[in-house]
């Protein structure tokens, strides 16, 4: 989660706000069951104190979970059956937030470092600046094959891809919530011109960065 290593455990949950760079390791892991629920909040400044933080989730917050679901599932087009889910989400929410205010201890990142923490670190050190495999790789001291095969092995993703959506996330994080000029959102995420830029972020979303920023700010 962005530069941080959020280590999970079977009963926790992970509140991911909006424009957060994140990336899970060994999703495909036999031993966990994955549930993902998306939604938008016009302000979540109530949510906070949940940004970058496991937390335990609680009978009173599974029992939520599981009438949001049914919610969902039972969900048509009126207005009332909206009302009904949006209610449902808010219960939800507000258990996870008196579950994470409530717990002794909350779960912090996992003290021992890893090659994936590491990497988000080098990045999050150069985010004015380019940053390719062969820097990284010299600034770990091995080569650019050994790396980019560890890194494989940990992240599950190859790690031209990891960086590339990581400049994009920071990109995508700049032009929603400042209002830096093209050139300076290239340069802060990372691209080598707003050229480059520009065609990477059209190529990948579909879009120019101008017309994701018009659009989010209609």
């Amino acid at each position: 989660m962005d530069h941080l290593s959020l280590p999970f455990s079977p009963g926790q949950a992970l509140l991911i706000h909006p424009y957060q760079f994140h990336h899970f390791s060994q999703l495909d892991s036999c031993e966990l069951l994955w549930l993902f629920c998306t939604f938008e909040l016009p302000d979540c400044a109530f949510l906070d104190s949940l940004r970058d933080k496991t937390v335990q989730v609680s009978t009173k917050t599974t029992s939520a979970l599981s009438t949001l679901l049914n919610e969902w599932v039972q969900h048509d087009t009126s207005e009332l059956q909206d009302d009904l889910l949006q209610v449902a989400l808010l219960r939800l929410l507000l258990c996870l937030k008196q579950d994470q205010e409530s717990a002794n201890r909350i779960a912090l990142p996992e003290t021992g470092d890893s090659l994936l923490r590491t990497i988000n670190r080098l990045m999050a050190l150069r985010r004015k600046r380019p940053c390719t495999v062969a820097q990284l790789a010299s600034a770990l001291q091995t080569s650019e094959s050994q790396l980019r095969t560890q890194f494989k092995q940990t992240a599950g993703v190859p790690l031209g891809s990891y960086i590339q959506n990581y400049r994009l996330n920071r990109a995508m994080s700049l032009l929603r919530n400042t209002k830096l000029s093209m050139a300076d959102v290239a340069e802060q995420s990372g691209f080598g011109s707003p050229q480059a830029f520009s065609r990477t972020f059209k190529d990948e979303t579909g879009q120019t960065p101008w017309n994701y920023r018009q659009k989010i700010n209609l």
